[in-house]
């Protein structure tokens, strides 16, 4: 791979975002955490890898070479085939687990990287404090960024790894211990915990600053993560006693935070209730999730007028997708604090044509009403 075709890719890249307006997911996605109405609605219209018609998910890897680059930056384009959102901005780490391995915890490339058996609460804790610069894999990390950063312009961005959650993290690290060790071990599982977010935040502030502010994305619900997965395992009063001191630690050292709920009501209400600062929360009908799902229209009741986002994430019911998107999209209309992302569960490879026309109707139909209501 020479210079040249890097060059190549990097414009190529460019001239494809400039004529795409309507899928800038960036500039979307700052409009909305800034409160400001946008001009396309900017959202993502997906279905499940069709496996039937020969697609697979190809593994992450933590390493990246110059060869890669130009491959990796003309990727970024294909979204765009489907008239869907795209940014220019490199990923790192290796997914969920990419945190666990400063702890010793080994990873699985043949089943996505998801790391491999847990390991005991004495095990951990004779561990110690993992170094957030040169633990696990922090220093392929700090090469990808070097790399990004030698050969590609600053308006590539580069996003942080997937921090994913303190006691997202325990249950990865520890295993499903970790539901009863608040009760068996709490000193010992309140030690963990310490140590699980002071790694969370070291990586966070590390990776920011060897990625550098002109290079990452400005948003912050992009800089400020958390996500709670586990906590749709336990209750309510669970987390409010176990998890949330820990949060409450991320959200004092950020000064905000954007909350990936998975979907649970109930994660929902007790992080809006008791955890200050969130810029960005969940919903969306995922009627397979464990706990169930929380329904828009409640959360936009709990929400009320709080300058809080609202991530709309929605697995489309056959034969009414199109009506439910329309009704989110009066939704971004009204609450310009608004991101939307679907899925066609039932959809596959064949079915992509029938999701370009509907999605152009959906962005006329959006285009229709935002110039409607500013009448």
């Amino acid at each position: 791979m020479t210079t040249m075709q890097l060059d190549d890719a990097i414009d190529q890249l460019a001239s494809a975002l400039a004529a795409r307006p309507d899928c800038d997911f960036a500039s979307a996605r700052q409009a909305a955490y800034d409160g400001k109405p946008r001009q396309h609605a900017t959202f993502r219209l997906g279905r499940l890898v069709d496996i039937d018609a020969g697609e697979g998910k190809p593994a992450p890897a933590p390493k990246l070479s110059v060869e890669q680059l130009a491959n990796a930056i003309a990727g970024m384009a294909g979204p765009l085939a489907m008239h869907n959102p795209t940014r220019p901005t490199f990923g790192l780490g290796v997914g969920t687990g990419t945190l666990t391995t400063c702890f010793g915890m080994k990873l699985l490339p043949d089943i996505d990287y998801q790391p491999a058996e847990p390991m005991s609460l004495d095990d951990f804790l004779a561990i110690g404090d993992p170094d957030p610069a040169t633990s696990g894999l922090m220093p392929e990390i700090r090469q990808r960024v070097d790399l990004i950063r030698q050969h590609c312009p600053d308006w590539i961005k580069i996003d942080l790894p997937n921090l994913q959650g303190p006691f997202n993290l325990a249950h990865m690290l520890l295993g499903n211990d970790v539901f009863t060790l608040p009760m068996d071990r709490p000193g010992d599982y309140q030690l963990a915990m310490q140590r699980i977010t002071t790694l969370f935040l070291g990586v966070q502030e590390t990776v920011s600053r060897w990625i550098g502010p002109e290079r990452l994305s400005p948003c912050g619900w992009d800089r400020y993560p958390v996500a709670e997965c586990s906590v749709n395992m336990v209750s309510a009063d669970f987390y409010v006693e176990h998890i949330l001191p820990y949060d409450l630690r991320i959200a004092e050292a950020w000064g905000e935070v954007a909350i990936h709920t998975c979907s649970g009501p109930h994660v929902f209400h007790a992080t809006l209730t008791h955890l200050p600062r969130i810029t960005l929360t969940e919903a969306g009908r995922i009627p397979c999730a464990v706990t169930g799902w929380t329904n828009v229209d409640e959360a936009q009741k709990a929400l009320g007028d709080r300058p809080v986002g609202l991530n709309i994430g929605q697995e489309l019911p056959e034969g009414q997708e199109e009506a439910m998107i329309r009704r989110d999209l009066d939704r971004l209309v009204d609450n310009p604090r608004i991101m939307l992302g679907y899925t066609g569960m039932h959809w596959r490879c064949k079915d992509e044509p029938m999701m370009r026309e509907m999605h152009l109707r959906l962005n006329d139909y959006y285009q229709q009403r935002l110039a409607s209501s500013s009448r």
